[in-house]
């Protein structure tokens, strides 16, 4: 499932290059969780998608059918022009890993991307506002950023995070110079995605709608998403808007990724921890910042960076 809607990950295997991220994926159609040492089938067209059952696999083909078309068309693209899978640049993975690093990336901070998003929407005049023009795209610049000496991928720090830009969708969809061709064809390939997205966030407290944001990076694949977008609550500052925006750019920046211990539990700030030479990573928490002293003493943002950066340092080095 794509990083829109699914239940977030807290395992990553960066050396992995197939079309299914998230193997621990919750059925597609019902939602089920698999139970221990069971396994769902996956869809053999596009090979992302994850079911339960063949029944729930049928139920879901009506809303699935369209992106499952698209993926396939991606694939037999690049099967056939196999220099478009070159590296984009020298000292870069070929397009087929950096479009695995740039998914586990986006995937790893959906969490603070989706805070990060709402914040924005704030401090730029409210999600109302900026939506009464016509539909607009959060576009968010990465760079890629080689791995350390050891050569080991941490999931979390493939990429930096620059900034948050919204954009008319008609504009960036026109796209003259012909930057993302494929655009269109996912945009409309998403219809379906888009209006269940819309149906499971409905019931939430001041839901407004899904917005699109897409994860490019200067060169190579870009990653789509999308995420829901809210009313926010009246007597909360922009200073408030302001800090969580730049804390948790600090977040990606570090590599501190926010998870739940819990589903009953607000998440809370960890780091992936490797479990073997690279190959398997796993979040592990580091602070719960409702019931840490150490936390709650802290006021600013450089306070709360050099704490989580003593944290972490402890944490690998334990």
């Amino acid at each position: 499932m794509g990083i829109e809607s699914h239940p977030l990950q807290t395992t990553f295997r960066p050396g992995d290059t197939s079309e299914l991220r998230n193997k621990e994926g919750r059925c597609r159609n019902c939602d089920r969780a698999r139970k221990s040492g069971e396994q769902f089938m996956f869809c053999k067209g596009c090979k992302t998608a994850v079911y339960c059952s063949e029944q729930c696999q049928r139920e879901h083909w009506k809303d699935h059918k369209d992106m499952c078309k698209f993926s396939r068309a991606n694939a037999e693209i690049l099967a056939s022009h196999p220099g478009a899978v070159a590296a984009p640049v020298a000292g870069m993975p070929d397009f087929i890993e950096l479009q695995a690093l740039l998914r586990d990336f986006s995937e790893t901070h959906r969490a603070s991307f989706q805070t990060m998003l709402l914040a924005k929407l704030f401090l730029d005049g409210g999600a109302e506002a900026i939506l009464a023009a016509g539909q607009k795209i959060c576009i968010v610049p990465l760079k890629y950023r080689e791995p350390g000496p050891d050569g080991v991928v941490n999931p979390a720090l493939t990429f930096s995070y620059t900034k948050m830009v919204f954009l008319p969708l008609d504009r960036v969809l026109a796209d003259p110079q012909g930057t993302h061709s494929r655009l269109v064809d996912g945009w409309n390939a998403s219809a379906s995605l888009r209006q269940r997205l819309r149906g499971s966030y409905a019931a939430e407290p001041g839901f407004i709608d899904v917005m699109p944001v897409m994860f490019s990076p200067q060169v190579g694949p870009t990653q789509m998403a999308y995420f829901p977008i809210y009313q926010m609550p009246g007597g909360v500052s922009r200073e408030h808007y302001q800090g969580e925006l730049e804390l948790l750019s600090k977040f990606i920046e570090m590599g501190i990724v926010l998870r739940q211990p819990r589903p009953d539990k607000a998440p809370v700030p960890g780091y992936m921890k490797d479990l073997g030479s690279g190959r398997k990573w796993e979040w592990r928490p580091l602070v719960n910042w409702d019931t840490n002293p150490e936390w709650k003493r802290t006021k600013t943002t450089k306070e709360r960076v050099k704490l989580l950066q003593r944290k972490l340092a402890e944490a690998r080095s334990a």
